[in-house]
Protein backbone atom coordinates (compact mmCIF):
# COMPACT_ATOMS: atom_id res chain seq x y z
CA UNK A 1 0.00 0.00 0.00
CA UNK A 2 1.33 3.21 -0.86
CA UNK A 3 1.79 5.20 2.36
CA UNK A 4 -0.32 8.13 1.57
CA UNK A 5 -2.83 5.52 1.07
CA UNK A 6 -1.79 4.29 4.72
CA UNK A 7 -1.99 7.71 6.06
CA UNK A 8 -5.39 8.43 4.52
CA UNK A 9 -6.59 4.84 5.44
CA UNK A 10 -5.41 5.35 9.14
CA UNK A 11 -6.92 9.40 9.36
CA UNK A 12 -10.53 7.68 8.45
CA UNK A 13 -9.97 4.63 10.85
CA UNK A 14 -9.20 7.44 13.44
CA UNK A 15 -12.14 9.42 12.28
CA UNK A 16 -14.34 6.69 12.57
CA UNK A 17 -13.11 5.52 15.88
CA UNK A 18 -13.90 8.86 17.56
CA UNK A 19 -17.39 9.36 15.61
CA UNK A 20 -18.79 5.83 17.13
CA UNK A 21 -17.14 6.72 20.38
CA UNK A 22 -19.04 10.26 20.44
CA UNK A 23 -22.25 8.25 19.46
CA UNK A 24 -21.85 5.68 21.93
CA UNK A 25 -21.31 8.37 24.55
CA UNK A 26 -24.58 10.46 23.29
CA UNK A 27 -26.05 7.00 22.97
CA UNK A 28 -25.79 5.87 26.11
CA UNK A 29 -27.26 9.69 27.44
CA UNK A 30 -30.02 9.40 25.73
CA UNK A 31 -30.70 6.09 27.51
CA UNK A 32 -30.79 7.70 30.49
CA UNK A 33 -27.39 6.69 31.67
CA UNK A 34 -24.91 9.51 32.78
CA UNK A 35 -22.03 6.91 34.37
CA UNK A 36 -19.02 7.86 33.03
CA UNK A 37 -19.88 11.22 31.56
CA UNK A 38 -18.94 14.87 33.35
CA UNK A 39 -22.56 16.08 34.01
CA UNK A 40 -23.13 20.10 35.49
CA UNK A 41 -25.49 20.11 38.31
CA UNK A 42 -27.02 23.13 40.21
CA UNK A 43 -25.73 23.50 43.56
CA UNK A 44 -28.94 22.40 46.19
CA UNK A 45 -31.09 21.28 43.59
CA UNK A 46 -33.43 18.31 43.51
CA UNK A 47 -31.46 17.39 40.32
CA UNK A 48 -28.15 17.27 42.06
CA UNK A 49 -29.25 14.61 44.64
CA UNK A 50 -30.98 12.61 42.15
CA UNK A 51 -28.20 12.20 40.29
CA UNK A 52 -25.56 11.29 42.87
CA UNK A 53 -27.99 8.66 44.14
CA UNK A 54 -29.02 7.18 40.34
CA UNK A 55 -25.30 7.43 38.62
CA UNK A 56 -22.81 6.60 40.80
CA UNK A 57 -20.52 6.42 37.88
CA UNK A 58 -20.68 10.23 36.67
CA UNK A 59 -18.02 12.91 37.31
CA UNK A 60 -19.97 15.58 38.74
CA UNK A 61 -19.97 19.44 39.22
CA UNK A 62 -22.14 21.85 40.42
CA UNK A 63 -22.64 25.08 40.09
CA UNK A 64 -24.09 28.27 42.06
CA UNK A 65 -26.58 29.11 38.69
CA UNK A 66 -28.30 27.17 36.26
CA UNK A 67 -26.47 29.92 33.65
CA UNK A 68 -22.82 28.89 34.94
CA UNK A 69 -23.55 25.13 34.17
CA UNK A 70 -25.18 25.44 30.74
CA UNK A 71 -22.12 28.03 29.81
CA UNK A 72 -19.65 25.35 31.00
CA UNK A 73 -21.63 22.47 29.08
CA UNK A 74 -21.64 25.07 25.77
CA UNK A 75 -17.61 25.78 26.39
CA UNK A 76 -17.41 21.83 26.46
CA UNK A 77 -16.34 21.85 30.03
CA UNK A 78 -18.77 19.28 30.76
CA UNK A 79 -20.50 16.79 28.62
CA UNK A 80 -23.98 16.84 29.68
CA UNK A 81 -26.35 19.06 32.28
CA UNK A 82 -28.89 17.51 34.00
CA UNK A 83 -31.22 20.45 35.42
CA UNK A 84 -34.88 21.16 36.07
CA UNK A 85 -37.01 21.66 33.01
CA UNK A 86 -37.57 25.49 33.36
CA UNK A 87 -33.81 26.31 33.58
CA UNK A 88 -33.75 25.18 29.29
CA UNK A 89 -35.91 27.35 28.89
CA UNK A 90 -36.17 30.66 26.75
CA UNK A 91 -32.18 32.61 27.14
CA UNK A 92 -30.94 29.67 28.85
CA UNK A 93 -31.45 27.17 26.28
CA UNK A 94 -30.27 28.21 23.15
CA UNK A 95 -31.47 25.92 20.70
CA UNK A 96 -28.99 26.45 18.24
CA UNK A 97 -26.50 24.73 20.15
CA UNK A 98 -27.92 22.63 22.92
CA UNK A 99 -30.31 19.44 22.16
CA UNK A 100 -32.50 17.20 24.54
CA UNK A 101 -30.61 13.77 25.34
CA UNK A 102 -33.57 13.10 27.67
CA UNK A 103 -36.61 14.36 29.97
CA UNK A 104 -37.50 12.77 33.17
CA UNK A 105 -41.40 11.58 34.20
CA UNK A 106 -40.91 12.56 37.49
CA UNK A 107 -43.11 15.96 37.79
CA UNK A 108 -42.98 17.46 40.71
CA UNK A 109 -44.80 19.99 42.31
CA UNK A 110 -43.60 23.87 42.95
CA UNK A 111 -44.14 25.95 45.65
CA UNK A 112 -43.27 28.88 47.71
CA UNK A 113 -41.45 27.89 50.86
CA UNK A 114 -42.30 29.85 54.34
CA UNK A 115 -40.67 29.31 57.54
CA UNK A 116 -42.39 26.63 59.47
CA UNK A 117 -44.47 29.06 62.16
CA UNK A 118 -45.80 31.24 59.10
CA UNK A 119 -49.32 29.26 59.18
CA UNK A 120 -51.40 32.50 58.89
CA UNK A 121 -49.15 33.58 55.72
CA UNK A 122 -49.81 29.52 54.02
CA UNK A 123 -53.50 30.02 54.41
CA UNK A 124 -53.40 33.87 53.09
CA UNK A 125 -51.82 32.36 50.02
CA UNK A 126 -54.05 29.53 49.48
CA UNK A 127 -57.27 31.25 49.88
CA UNK A 128 -55.23 33.71 47.39
CA UNK A 129 -55.09 31.05 44.79
CA UNK A 130 -58.21 29.58 45.22
CA UNK A 131 -59.87 33.10 44.39
CA UNK A 132 -57.91 33.88 41.30
CA UNK A 133 -57.99 29.64 40.15
CA UNK A 134 -62.05 30.24 40.75
CA UNK A 135 -62.01 33.17 38.05
CA UNK A 136 -59.95 31.64 35.73
CA UNK A 137 -56.98 34.85 36.57
CA UNK A 138 -54.97 32.09 37.36
CA UNK A 139 -54.91 29.93 34.07
CA UNK A 140 -54.88 33.45 32.25
CA UNK A 141 -51.77 35.25 34.11
CA UNK A 142 -49.50 31.59 33.68
CA UNK A 143 -50.63 31.25 30.22
CA UNK A 144 -49.14 34.63 29.02
CA UNK A 145 -45.87 33.82 30.48
CA UNK A 146 -45.45 30.09 30.01
CA UNK A 147 -46.64 30.42 25.99
CA UNK A 148 -45.07 33.23 24.85
CA UNK A 149 -40.61 32.39 24.41
CA UNK A 150 -39.63 35.88 24.66
CA UNK A 151 -40.52 36.96 27.85
CA UNK A 152 -38.93 40.44 27.38
CA UNK A 153 -41.97 41.55 25.26
CA UNK A 154 -44.39 40.89 28.07
CA UNK A 155 -45.47 43.15 30.06
CA UNK A 156 -47.06 43.36 33.64
CA UNK A 157 -50.76 43.21 33.86
CA UNK A 158 -52.92 45.68 35.73
CA UNK A 159 -53.23 44.52 39.31
CA UNK A 160 -56.74 43.74 40.30
CA UNK A 161 -58.41 45.44 43.00
CA UNK A 162 -58.87 43.12 45.78
CA UNK A 163 -61.31 44.26 49.18
CA UNK A 164 -58.84 43.39 51.79
CA UNK A 165 -57.45 45.96 54.79
CA UNK A 166 -54.21 46.63 53.77
CA UNK A 167 -51.80 45.43 56.36
CA UNK A 168 -48.63 47.28 55.00
CA UNK A 169 -46.72 44.98 56.50
CA UNK A 170 -43.58 44.35 54.53
CA UNK A 171 -42.90 41.19 52.68
CA UNK A 172 -39.35 40.20 51.42
CA UNK A 173 -39.72 37.66 48.72
CA UNK A 174 -37.13 35.59 47.89
CA UNK A 175 -35.96 35.03 43.98
CA UNK A 176 -33.42 33.32 41.20
CA UNK A 177 -33.50 36.13 38.68
CA UNK A 178 -32.67 33.76 35.87
CA UNK A 179 -35.81 31.12 35.70
CA UNK A 180 -37.73 32.59 32.45
CA UNK A 181 -40.98 32.76 32.55
CA UNK A 182 -40.99 32.54 36.07
CA UNK A 183 -38.33 34.85 37.45
CA UNK A 184 -35.87 37.25 35.13
CA UNK A 185 -33.68 40.04 36.86
CA UNK A 186 -32.57 42.28 34.34
CA UNK A 187 -30.99 46.14 34.27
CA UNK A 188 -32.59 46.25 38.00
CA UNK A 189 -36.31 45.39 36.98
CA UNK A 190 -38.12 42.00 37.85
CA UNK A 191 -39.96 40.65 34.82
CA UNK A 192 -42.06 36.52 35.22
CA UNK A 193 -44.91 34.86 35.84
CA UNK A 194 -43.90 34.13 39.98
CA UNK A 195 -42.76 37.98 39.90
CA UNK A 196 -46.31 38.79 39.15
CA UNK A 197 -48.18 36.15 40.77
CA UNK A 198 -46.23 37.46 43.90
CA UNK A 199 -47.28 41.08 43.69
CA UNK A 200 -51.06 40.20 42.46
CA UNK A 201 -50.43 38.50 46.26
CA UNK A 202 -49.42 41.04 47.86
CA UNK A 203 -52.34 43.58 46.90
CA UNK A 204 -54.46 41.49 47.88
CA UNK A 205 -53.18 40.65 51.47
CA UNK A 206 -51.98 43.87 51.80
CA UNK A 207 -48.06 43.75 51.96
CA UNK A 208 -45.78 45.98 50.67
CA UNK A 209 -43.73 43.80 48.45
CA UNK A 210 -39.62 43.77 48.19
CA UNK A 211 -37.87 41.31 45.73
CA UNK A 212 -34.45 39.50 46.98
CA UNK A 213 -32.27 38.70 44.17
CA UNK A 214 -30.35 35.55 45.38
CA UNK A 215 -28.53 32.56 44.26
CA UNK A 216 -30.25 29.39 44.28
CA UNK A 217 -28.16 27.58 47.55
CA UNK A 218 -28.71 30.62 49.52
CA UNK A 219 -32.54 30.75 49.54
CA UNK A 220 -33.75 28.35 52.43
CA UNK A 221 -30.45 29.85 55.02
CA UNK A 222 -31.79 33.20 53.95
CA UNK A 223 -35.28 31.99 54.42
CA UNK A 224 -34.45 30.58 58.23
CA UNK A 225 -32.24 33.52 59.46
CA UNK A 226 -35.49 35.64 58.55
CA UNK A 227 -33.31 37.93 56.15
CA UNK A 228 -36.40 37.13 53.60
CA UNK A 229 -39.65 36.12 54.48
CA UNK A 230 -40.86 33.80 50.88
CA UNK A 231 -38.93 31.65 48.36
CA UNK A 232 -40.33 32.20 45.22
CA UNK A 233 -37.92 30.71 42.95
CA UNK A 234 -39.72 27.16 41.07
CA UNK A 235 -38.49 25.53 44.57
CA UNK A 236 -40.05 21.62 44.18
CA UNK A 237 -41.35 20.07 46.86
CA UNK A 238 -39.18 17.46 48.87
CA UNK A 239 -39.47 15.25 51.90
CA UNK A 240 -36.07 16.80 53.07
CA UNK A 241 -36.56 20.51 52.11
CA UNK A 242 -40.26 19.53 54.28
CA UNK A 243 -38.61 19.71 57.40
CA UNK A 244 -37.00 22.45 57.22
CA UNK A 245 -40.17 25.06 55.45
CA UNK A 246 -43.28 25.33 55.50
CA UNK A 247 -44.39 25.00 51.42
CA UNK A 248 -47.60 27.03 50.03
CA UNK A 249 -49.97 25.19 48.05
CA UNK A 250 -48.59 23.94 44.47
CA UNK A 251 -48.83 26.58 41.92
CA UNK A 252 -46.90 24.83 38.90
CA UNK A 253 -45.21 21.39 37.88
CA UNK A 254 -41.88 20.68 36.66
CA UNK A 255 -39.73 18.13 35.28
CA UNK A 256 -35.86 17.30 35.13
CA UNK A 257 -34.03 17.09 32.38
CA UNK A 258 -30.57 16.43 30.69
CA UNK A 259 -29.05 18.42 27.65
CA UNK A 260 -25.92 18.09 25.78
CA UNK A 261 -24.25 19.96 22.84
CA UNK A 262 -25.21 19.30 19.86
CA UNK A 263 -23.16 17.26 17.37
CA UNK A 264 -22.20 14.99 20.10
Amino acid sequence: MHPMNRFAYFFVLVAVVLLCSCDKRLSRLRQQNLDGARVALLASSVQEAKAHERWSGANYRSYRSNEEAIEALKRGEMDAAYLDQIATYNKAFDKKSLAVAFIDNDHTPMAAALRKDDVELERQFARFMKKIKADGAYVWMKNRWTMNDRIDTISFNRIPHFKVKPLQQSLRVGMVGEMPPYSLYNKGQWTGFENELWRWFAAYAGYRIEFVPLDFHELIPALLSKKIDVVAATMTITEQRSTQVLFTVPFAYSCSVCIVRKGR
